[in-house]
């Protein structure tokens, strides 16, 4: 809590990464995301969404 977004000149940790099973899971959290005020960004299938200390996660699908 209360940790400032990594800046760009620093080393640290900026994002993470989470694979849920299908598409469908993927659009779910991004909707949930939206509905919750986030920022998201959707680009090549993956979803990108940041929390309020600007850390990103970025969600894919499984390989099918």
């Amino acid at each position: 809590r209360g940790v400032g977004a990594v800046s760009d000149h620093v080393v640290g940790l900026g994002h993470w990464n989470a694979v849920l099973p299908t598409p469908e899971d993927v659009a779910q959290v991004a909707e949930r995301a939206r509905t919750a005020g986030a920022p998201v960004i959707e680009m090549d299938g993956a979803v990108t969404v940041a929390d309020p200390w600007g850390m990103r996660l970025q969600l894919t699908a499984a390989p099918r």
